[in-house]
Protein backbone atom coordinates (compact mmCIF):
# COMPACT_ATOMS: atom_id res chain seq x y z
CA UNK A 1 0.00 0.00 0.00
CA UNK A 2 1.31 3.63 -0.96
CA UNK A 3 1.89 5.55 1.97
CA UNK A 4 0.32 8.76 3.40
CA UNK A 5 1.28 11.53 0.52
CA UNK A 6 2.25 8.82 -1.64
CA UNK A 7 1.35 8.54 -5.56
CA UNK A 8 -0.49 5.88 -6.40
CA UNK A 9 1.16 5.90 -9.89
CA UNK A 10 3.76 3.19 -8.99
CA UNK A 11 1.28 0.81 -7.11
CA UNK A 12 -0.81 1.00 -10.66
CA UNK A 13 -0.31 -2.39 -11.82
CA UNK A 14 -1.15 -3.77 -8.34
CA UNK A 15 -4.83 -4.86 -6.93
CA UNK A 16 -4.78 -3.27 -3.39
CA UNK A 17 -7.75 -2.16 -0.25
CA UNK A 18 -7.53 1.46 -3.34
CA UNK A 19 -9.20 -0.80 -5.71
CA UNK A 20 -7.97 -0.94 -9.56
CA UNK A 21 -6.99 2.37 -10.56
CA UNK A 22 -8.55 4.02 -13.72
CA UNK A 23 -8.73 7.12 -15.34
CA UNK A 24 -11.11 10.03 -15.52
CA UNK A 25 -11.19 8.85 -19.38
CA UNK A 26 -12.14 5.59 -18.83
CA UNK A 27 -15.21 6.41 -16.28
CA UNK A 28 -16.65 8.61 -19.32
CA UNK A 29 -16.18 6.24 -21.49
CA UNK A 30 -18.36 3.34 -19.55
CA UNK A 31 -20.80 6.12 -18.45
CA UNK A 32 -21.16 6.57 -22.18
CA UNK A 33 -21.63 2.78 -23.16
CA UNK A 34 -24.02 2.37 -20.34
CA UNK A 35 -26.41 5.44 -21.86
CA UNK A 36 -26.56 3.41 -25.52
CA UNK A 37 -27.25 0.33 -23.67
CA UNK A 38 -30.04 2.33 -21.94
CA UNK A 39 -31.40 4.05 -24.95
CA UNK A 40 -31.60 0.37 -26.30
CA UNK A 41 -33.01 -1.40 -23.67
CA UNK A 42 -36.94 -2.51 -24.33
CA UNK A 43 -37.78 -3.10 -20.94
CA UNK A 44 -36.64 0.78 -19.50
CA UNK A 45 -39.65 1.82 -21.64
CA UNK A 46 -42.24 -0.68 -21.64
CA UNK A 47 -41.72 -1.47 -25.20
CA UNK A 48 -42.47 -5.30 -25.99
CA UNK A 49 -41.09 -5.77 -30.11
CA UNK A 50 -39.29 -8.49 -30.40
CA UNK A 51 -37.67 -11.40 -28.37
CA UNK A 52 -34.37 -10.40 -28.10
CA UNK A 53 -34.29 -6.71 -28.85
CA UNK A 54 -32.39 -6.13 -25.98
CA UNK A 55 -29.30 -8.32 -27.10
CA UNK A 56 -29.39 -6.67 -30.09
CA UNK A 57 -28.80 -3.20 -29.07
CA UNK A 58 -26.26 -4.10 -26.62
CA UNK A 59 -24.66 -5.91 -29.70
CA UNK A 60 -24.89 -2.73 -31.83
CA UNK A 61 -23.06 -0.72 -28.60
CA UNK A 62 -20.32 -2.72 -28.37
CA UNK A 63 -19.52 -3.15 -32.17
CA UNK A 64 -19.77 0.43 -32.68
CA UNK A 65 -17.61 1.02 -29.62
CA UNK A 66 -14.85 -1.78 -31.42
CA UNK A 67 -15.47 -0.21 -34.83
CA UNK A 68 -13.88 3.41 -33.48
CA UNK A 69 -11.75 1.51 -31.53
CA UNK A 70 -10.04 -0.03 -34.60
CA UNK A 71 -10.26 3.60 -36.49
CA UNK A 72 -7.89 4.71 -33.96
CA UNK A 73 -5.67 2.33 -33.06
CA UNK A 74 -4.49 1.98 -36.46
CA UNK A 75 -4.24 5.29 -37.20
CA UNK A 76 -0.41 5.67 -38.35
CA UNK A 77 0.07 9.53 -37.01
CA UNK A 78 -1.34 9.00 -33.56
CA UNK A 79 1.64 8.95 -30.44
CA UNK A 80 1.38 5.11 -29.20
CA UNK A 81 1.18 6.48 -25.83
CA UNK A 82 -2.09 8.38 -27.03
CA UNK A 83 -3.35 4.81 -28.46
Amino acid sequence: MPKDGELIAPWANRVSDLGIPITEVVIEMCRKLSDECEKRDQNAKDLHTHNDRNGRGISEVMLNYLKDFNRDIFKKNVSPFKK
